[in-house]
């Protein structure tokens, strides 16, 4: 079975969401250098929560790759990934009302077409 077109466009967005994380772990170990040679490193635990969070970006931007390649290779755990991602995000946006409505219509209509017939048919799920 042919890939859907909206999977395609999912799994670049993952790749480009990753590539963000990525690039958020590099400044935050920049920062975190900053901290230990600057007057930052005054402000307590300034080069731990930098360095943690590089950490912490890291491994977000790595579990999003290895999610954007299950959607791209059409793997059902992939499909599992974006859904559970979604939902957790869907949740989040409910819980910052009123200013997650945004994030409630695409996170919603994102789970919706992962929800549809030939999504899952593709995914095998």
């Amino acid at each position: 079975m042919e890939r859907p077109t909206g999977v395609t466009v999912l799994a670049i967005l993952y790749v480009l969401a990753a590539v963000f994380f990525f690039l958020a772990a590099a400044v935050s170990g920049y920062l975190a250098q900053v901290a230990s040679t600057t007057q930052l490193g005054e402000i307590p635990y300034a080069e731990l929560f930098f360095a943690f969070s590089g950490i912490f970006f890291s491994i977000t931007g790595t579990v999003w790759l290895i999610t954007a390649y299950g959607l791209w290779k059409g793997r059902g755990w992939g499909w599992w990934l974006a859904v559970i991602f979604t939902a957790f995000g869907l949740i989040s946006s409910l819980l910052s009302l009123p200013k997650g409505v945004v994030g409630i219509v695409v996170l919603g209509a994102i789970l919706y077409y992962l929800t549809r017939r030939h999504v899952r048919e593709f995914f095998g799920v």
